[in-house]
């Protein structure tokens, strides 16, 4: 008698244990879908960038560059294929706006206002680029 029942109650576990995993596997159905189980998995398109609040004294060429760059580099040299914020910088003293040369092509400044926050931007356009805007 006590192996019958000993046969029942573990099919009863069995059956639990893959109503369980089944159950689990629903519900995270959207995050299994996008394990890569074998490489190169490289998405196509964004390169999840989160942009970072960062506060300056002055803006300088020096700040420009080391921004841009920065936000190049996260943007994998201008292969993402999706905008993104990188930065924004917080200034103690306001943007005044004039002609900022950068010593990087990728590199473009379109704030013509006073402004005491900038957003450092990459744009994907043509072959990508920064825009520090205001």
């Amino acid at each position: 008698m006590s192996m019958e029942l000993e046969y029942v109650f573990k099919m009863f576990i069995l059956i639990v244990v893959v109503l369980i995993i089944i159950t689990m596997m629903w519900q995270f159905r959207d995050k299994i879908v996008d394990v890569c189980l074998f490489p190169p998995c490289d998405k196509q398109g964004g390169c999840n960038v989160q942009p970072i609040i960062s506060e300056e004294e002055r803006f300088s060429i020096m700040v420009l560059d080391k921004y841009c760059n920065l936000c190049w580099m996260k943007n994998g040299g201008g292969k993402c294929k999706d905008d993104s914020s990188c930065y924004v910088l917080n200034l103690k003293n306001d943007f005044i706006p004039g002609t900022w040369p950068s010593t990087h092509d990728y590199c473009i400044v379109t704030c013509e206002n006073a402004a005491s926050s900038l957003y450092v931007q990459y744009r994907s356009e043509g072959n990508g680029y920064i825009e520090i805007a205001c």
